[in-house]
């Protein structure tokens, strides 16, 4: 019994996806096609659908095509390559908070017609003034002063 294949412009219809997409993963080894008989048009078979349809749900959770023909080939741990790329995306995000807070540190310095470029204390530094701000407050309520 002959295999039904299907037609690339099908395939990427069914799936959402373009050509350039199939044939780039093809090229990195992660999908499969199969030649045409009577042209060079790539055609895939419903298991290489089902292939696809495995690296398209992979590649939307940020997994990159390296990691995916790693886990293809060496039947790799799934779970931890997830957990992996959510540790990245949560590192990305804690960088983006930062950066976020000195932007808005920067606008707020602008807004009061001060220069973000003059020096400014450390974090560090202006925490250890303030505990000293406090401790020289305390010793002075507490001496009645």
């Amino acid at each position: 019994m002959e295999q039904k294949l299907l037609d690339i412009n099908t395939v990427c219809r069914m799936l959402g996806t373009t050509s350039r997409t199939l044939r780039f993963y093809e090229e990195k080894g992660i999908v499969q096609s199969t030649a045409s008989p009577f042209s060079n048009r790539r055609q895939y078979s419903m298991e290489q659908l089902e292939q696809i349809k495995k690296v398209l749900v992979l590649r939307s959770l940020g997994l990159p095509v390296a990691e995916i023909r790693k886990l293809q080939q060496e039947k790799g741990d799934l779970g931890q390559a997830i957990l992996e790329r959510r540790a990245k995306v949560m590192a990305s995000i804690t960088t983006k908070t930062r950066e976020i807070a000195l932007l808005n540190e920067a606008l707020q310095i602008i807004e009061r017609g001060g220069d973000v470029f003059a020096p400014r204390k450390s974090v560090e530094v202006q925490r250890k003034e303030r505990l000293k701000t406090v401790e020289v407050f305390s010793d002075a309520f507490l001496a009645g002063d």
